[in-house]
C-alpha cells in the first residue's frame, strides 16, 4: 500500500492528492483496486479536463445545482403520476434510480470538494455522470418525461458554452411549470404583431429618480436642491428601453402624474393616484392606447398594487394596468427596472387576457421577469428585494408561484388554475362597490393594525380615536393567549399580553375586530390558541388572502356607511384575491 501511495500522491504535491482523489471518482475506481496505470489514466484525463473544460464561464456550478434541481422536480413530478397510475412501474422505478444516482454523485462531489481548479474537476464529474444517467432512462415509456430527458441533455450536453445558459434557464422554466401545472403550457411571442400604443405613468420611486452628488432623489427634489446642476435632470427609463430593445412596432408615451418616493405615499397621496388613474383610464381608447404602466417605487408598491386591484375592478377596465418599479437607480449595474418595463412591454403586447392590474417581477434571474396578479403580489421582501404571489397550490404544487414567467420570447404559465380564470373571466362578473366615487374617505381610516410578536401588550388606550382593530397572526394561524395556572390571581401584566382579553375590551367598546389572515380550509385543526381567538365574542376572522390584500381591504373600512355592507365587501372575492373558498374559520373548540 506505501508504494501504490506513492504512485498515487506524489510526495509533496498536495494539489495532485486532491486531483488524484477527484480523478478516481470520476473514473469510479476504488482506491483499495486502483492499479498505476489506472491513476495515471485519471491523472491525464484530469489534466485534459482542467486544461480543456471553459473555466471562466461563471455559471458552471449553477448549471450543475439547476440539472440537479431539473431531475429532482422530474421525480416529484413523476411521484404524482405514479399515484395516479399514469406511468408504469418500471418507468417510475428508472427516474427514481435517477434522481438518487445524480443526488449521490452530488453528494460525493460536495463531500470531496476543495477550491480552484480541483473543484471543477468534481463539478464537471457530476456533469459527466448526470449525462450518463439521463442516457439511461430516455426512454422512459412516459412521453412528457422521455422528451423532457432528451431535451436536457440536447440543450445542456450538446451545445456551445455560450448557449448553455440560456437552454438551462428554458428548461429549469418548463420543469417548474410541470411540477406546479402537471403541465406546460408556453405562449410564443411572434416576430410580426400590430402595432401597439403604450402609455407609461411615472409616480416617483427609485425608478422615476435621478441621482446626484450620491443621492438618489426626485427630480423636482434635486432641482430645488441643486439648481442650475440639476435642470436638465430627468428619469432615463424610457431612455435605456429604447437604446435597448426599441421596436417600431411599439410606441411608448410618457407623462409623470407624481414625484413621489414611495415610503412618502400618504393617505392623500394615494387618494390622488386613484384620482389621476381613474381620469386618464376614463378617457383611454382601446384602440389608441393598448396598455397603461405605472412606475411605483418598490417600498410600497405591494400596497399599492392591491389597493388598486379593489377600486379599479369597478371601472370594468379597458385595458391592463401593469405596475413596474426598480430595485435600486436606473445607472446601478444591478438595476432592474428596464427588465421590469421589458417585461411589462412584453406582456401587454403578446398575452391576451381580460384587462386586470399586473406586476413585473424581476430579480432572481437578469432575463427573466415573473409576471404577478396585483391582487395577489406581497410587499417587497427585505435584503432579496423581491415580491412574492400569494398562491397555496395543490399538493405537490410549490407555494408563492407567480402567474407566470416571461423569459427567451415566451410566457411560461406557473399558476394554470389562476391562469385559466383570468382567460375566461369577463367584465361584467366582478362585484362593483363604487370604491372610486367614495376614494376621498380613505383619508378617514381609523383601522389600528397590530402585528404578533414575543412581549406585545395592549392596552385600552390603544383605541382612542379608532374604529376598527386589524390583528395580524403567526405563520400558523396563532397568537399569544397565554392565561396564568392560577387564573384567580392572574398579574395584569400577563393579561395585557393575551390577544383574547385585548379582544374582549374591544367587544365591550363596540370595535369591529379583524383576526388574519389564516390559511386553509374553513373547518380545519386549529392550534389551541388560535381556537380560543376564534371563539372569542366579537372576533371576525379571515382566511385566504395575502397580509397586503387583508390590509388593502381594511383601508376601504371608511368608505362604507356600516359595518355590515363593510364586511360584504370584506369576504367577498372581488379579483381573485381569496386563494381558496373558505373566506372564514369555522371551528367549534370548548
Amino acid at each position: 500500500m506505501k508504494e501504490l501511495r506513492e504512485i498515487i500522491v506524489p510526495s509533496g504535491d498536495n494539489r495532485f492528492n486532491r486531483i488524484r482523489r477527484n480523478a478516481t471518482f470520476l473514473m469510479g475506481a476504488e482506491l483499495a483496486s486502483v492499479s498505476p496505470e489506472q491513476v495515471q489514466e485519471a491523472r491525464d484525463g484530469a489534466k485534459e479536463i482542467i486544461e480543456q473544460f471553459d473555466w471562466k464561464s461563471k455559471d458552471v456550478k449553477q448549471r450543475i445545482r439547476d440539472l440537479k434541481t431539473k431531475l429532482n422536480l422530474i421525480n416529484q413530478w413523476a411521484e404524482q403520476q405514479h399515484k395516479k397510475q399514469n406511468i408504469t412501474n418500471s418507468a417510475f422505478d428508472d427516474i427514481s434510480t435517477l434522481r438518487k444516482k445524480v443526488s449521490e454523485t452530488f453528494g460525493e462531489c460536495m463531500k470531496h470538494h476543495r477550491f480552484g481548479k480541483d473543484q471543477r474537476v468534481l463539478r464537471l464529474a457530476f456533469l459527466d455522470a448526470a449525462k450518463k444517467n439521463i442516457q439511461a432512462v430516455q426512454q422512459a415509456e412516459t412521453s412528457n418525461v422521455a422528451i423532457l430527458l432528451n431535451k436536457i441533455e440536447e440543450s445542456l450536453l450538446n451545445m456551445p458554452a455560450d448557449s448553455q445558459q440560456v437552454a438551462i434557464q428554458e428548461w429549469r422554466i418548463k420543469f417548474k411549470a410541470l411540477r406546479d401545472t402537471g403541465k406546460v403550457t408556453q405562449i410564443p411571442f411572434s416576430e410580426e404583431f400590430p402595432k401597439k400604443n403604450f402609455e407609461l405613468l411615472y409616480t416617483g420611486g427609485t425608478i422615476g429618480s435621478v441621482r446626484i452628488h450620491g443621492e438618489i432623489l426626485q427630480p423636482s427634489e434635486a432641482r430645488e436642491k441643486y439648481g442650475e446642476a440639476a435642470k436638465d435632470l430627468k428619469p432615463e427609463l424610457l431612455e435605456k428601453y429604447n437604446a435597448r430593445y426599441a421596436n417600431l412596432n411599439i410606441e411608448i408615451g410618457q407623462e409623470f402624474i407624481m414625484e413621489t418616493l414611495s415610503e412618502d405615499l400618504i393617505t392623500e397621496k394615494r387618494i390622488e393616484l386613484a384620482k389621476k388613474l381613474k381620469g386618464i383610464l376614463d378617457k383611454i381608447d382601446p384602440k389608441e392606447c393598448n396598455g397603461i404602466i405605472l412606475t411605483h417605487g418598490s417600498d410600497t408598491l405591494g400596497h399599492t398594487a392591491n389597493l388598486l386591484a379593489l377600486v379599479l375592478a369597478d371601472m370594468k377596465l379597458k385595458v391592463p394596468v401593469v405596475l413596474v418599479s426598480s430595485n435600486y437607480a436606473l445607472d446601478h449595474p444591478d438595476a432592474n427596472g428596464v427588465e421590469n418595463l421589458k417585461g411589462a412591454v412584453d406582456f401587454l403586447t403578446h398575452i391576451n387576457l381580460p384587462p386586470n392590474v399586473y406586476v413585473m417581477e424581476n430579480s432572481k434571474h437578469k432575463d427573466e421577469v415573473e409576471v404577478i396578479l396585483a391582487s395577489r403580489v406581497t410587499q417587497c421582501q427585505l435584503i432579496t428585494d423581491k415580491y412574492l404571489s400569494a398562491s397555496i397550490g395543490k399538493k405537490g404544487q410549490k407555494p408563492m408561484r407567480p402567474l407566470g414567467v416571461i423569459a427567451h420570447n415566451k410566457f411560461t404559465v406557473y399558476d394554470q388554475e389562476l391562469f385559466d380564470k383570468l382567460q375566461t373571466e369577463k367584465p361584467d362578473d366582478r362585484p362593483s362597490f363604487n370604491l372610486l366615487d367614495r376614494i376621498d374617505s380613505l383619508k378617514d381610516d381609523k383601522v389600528l393594525r397590530f402585528q404578533p410578536r414575543p412581549g406585545l401588550k395592549y392596552n385600552s388606550e390603544h383605541l382612542k380615536g379608532y374604529s376598527a382593530v386589524l390583528h395580524g397572526t403567526y405563520h400558523g394561524g396563532s397568537a399569544c393567549t397565554y392565561e396564568s395556572k392560577d387564573k384567580e390571581i392572574q398579574e395584569q401584566s400577563v393579561i395585557d399580553q393575551s390577544v383574547v382579553e385585548f379582544a374582549k375590551i374591544c367587544h365591550n367598546k363596540g370595535i369591529p375586530f379583524y383576526y388574519g389572515p389564516v390559511y386553509g380550509a374553513g373547518n380545519r385543526d386549529t392550534y389551541g390558541s388560535t381556537t380560543k381567538i376564534a371563539n372569542t365574542e366579537g372576533v371576525r376572522t379571515v382566511m385566504n388572502l395575502s397580509p397586503e390584500m387583508l390590509s388593502a381591504k381594511l383601508d376601504c373600512l371608511p368608505l362604507f356607511d356600516n359595518i355590515q355592507e363593510f364586511e360584504k365587501f370584506l369576504y367577498t372575492d372581488i379579483d381573485f384575491e381569496f386563494l381558496l373558498p373558505d373566506t372564514k374559520l369555522n371551528i367549534k373548540g370548548k
